[in-house]
Order: structure tokens, then C-alpha cells, then sequence
């Protein structure tokens, strides 16, 4: 079993890097840099984006259609999404994704999915800006609600 694992991670990996096409702005994010909104968050953050002036919407987009914004994944847990289901995974909370269609929350998600079916879809969060500025507003916003939070105590 763990022999027919490490054969599709490293399948997997392969296309990731075929895929990965970062922008020079945000070259060699990792989840460790890349912000990621929380669940409970989320509604927050879409309206801070609409005081900032920032359009969006929501919509469908086919896995294939999404790029990289991070060089690097846990594919542990892209594994352990695919436990999931295609179902599971397509129905899900939506990703947060740029006006070009590069991923700035949801990359394991998106990779499970493509696993399964890679011309399944996913729902998303379109934000209407390119990815270095969605990942600059994406910090601002949580610094800005850490900041709130740490005012209230």
C-alpha cells in the first residue's frame, strides 16, 4: 500500500511541477508564508475586501483551469483529502483564487480533487485582483484582525 502511495505522490509531483506556474511576485510561497483564512472568517474577510474597493464573486472554476501559488504541498494531506471524494471535495467551503485564476487558498483541496477527476469543479471565491496583491490583502487583513482582537482583551 505505502509502495502504490509514494508511485502516485511522486506521479502527482511530477505534474505539479509541470503545472507550477508561480508569478515572479510570489515565487516560492509555502503554506508557511501563503495566509490562509480561516473557515470562520471568511465572511469578514470578503467584507473587508469590499471596503477596500475590491470586487468578487462566486463561481465554479474546473480544477484544470487553476494554477500555483505555493512551490511546495503536503502531500499527506492532499491524501488525506482525497478520502474525501470527489463529491466532498467539489461541494466544499470555496477557495480563494486571483482574477487569473492562480490559488492563494486551497491548494491541497484543488490537488485531491485533480487526484480523482482532473475536470471536476470547484467552488471558489474570485477575488478580482492578480495573486500578489491578493496575498498582500490577505495579510493585511488578518494582521488587522489580530490587531483587533489583541485591542478587545
Amino acid at each position: 500500500m505505502k509502495n502504490h502511495f509514494n508511485h502516485w505522490r511522486n506521479h502527482i509531483q511530477k505534474l505539479f511541477e509541470q503545472d507550477c506556474k508561480i508569478p515572479e511576485e510570489n515565487e516560492g510561497n509555502d503554506k508557511d508564508s501563503q495566509p490562509q483564512i480561516p473557515k470562520e472568517k471568511m465572511q469578514n474577510f470578503l467584507i473587508y475586501l469590499r471596503e477596500m474597493g475590491i470586487q468578487f464573486f462566486k463561481t465554479r472554476v474546473r480544477v484544470d483551469q487553476l494554477r500555483n501559488s505555493q512551490s511546495h504541498l503536503n502531500w499527506n494531506k492532499v491524501q488525506s483529502l482525497i478520502k474525501k471524494g470527489a463529491n466532498g471535495l467539489s461541494k466544499g467551503d470555496p477557495i480563494i483564487i486571483s482574477q487569473d485564476h492562480v490559488i492563494a487558498d486551497g491548494a491541497h483541496r484543488v490537488w485531491a480533487l485533480k487526484m480523482i477527476d482532473k475536470n471536476a469543479d470547484i467552488a471558489v471565491w474570485e477575488i478580482q485582483i492578480e495573486i500578489g496583491n491578493l496575498i498582500t490583502q490577505m495579510k493585511q487583513f488578518l494582521n488587522h484582525d489580530e490587531n483587533t482582537l489583541n485591542k478587545d482583551e
